[in-house]
């Protein structure tokens, strides 16, 4: 027993902790008339400001996210309103190349996050200017060791 809970801890300290948190939004952009879907990632531990949805990048919806194709495929209950239950799939493929940030959520895996690194993901906010506005809808929280900003190259 006391060998036990000495490996355990003597193991803990060799493993990386997750470092930070972040979450992903599906979003609309509405500008000059014309809405944009798309999906958004904030680190949990960073301020965001109504400028700062501006200038964030936009991650679009798409069929395939596979390969050097970036964006996010999600399958399910994927409209802004939906419930993420319901999500069956969610694709990320926000960088292709090294370092690759591709991973995928299934509902049935318990919601687990999978991707190159096998990283585990667990499971309404309005920002926006009057001109312009991006409504963003929390779909899932992610804890990693990545943040949003590392993903992001901010």
């Amino acid at each position: 027993m006391k060998f036990t809970v000495l490996a355990t801890a003597l193991l803990a300290t060799f493993l990386p902790a997750a470092q930070a948190d972040f979450d992903i939004f599906k979003v609309d952009h509405k500008k000059g008339g014309f809405v944009l879907e798309s999906w958004q990632i904030w680190d949990r531990n960073r301020p965001n400001t109504c400028s700062s949805v501006f200038d964030r990048e936009f991650f679009p919806d798409t069929y395939d996210a596979s390969g050097s194709k970036t964006g996010v495929r999600c399958r399910g209950a994927c409209g802004f309103l939906g419930p993420t239950r319901d999500i069956t799939q969610l694709e990320m493929n926000f960088r292709h190349k090294a370092p690759v940030y591709h991973w995928t959520i299934y509902k049935d895996c318990n919601y687990g996050m999978y991707g190159r690194n096998d990283y585990d993901c667990q499971r309404k906010i309005t920002l926006g200017l009057q001109s312009e506005s991006v409504h963003g809808y929390r779909k899932f929280h992610c804890k990693t060791s990545f943040t949003a900003a590392k993903i992001l190259g901010l």
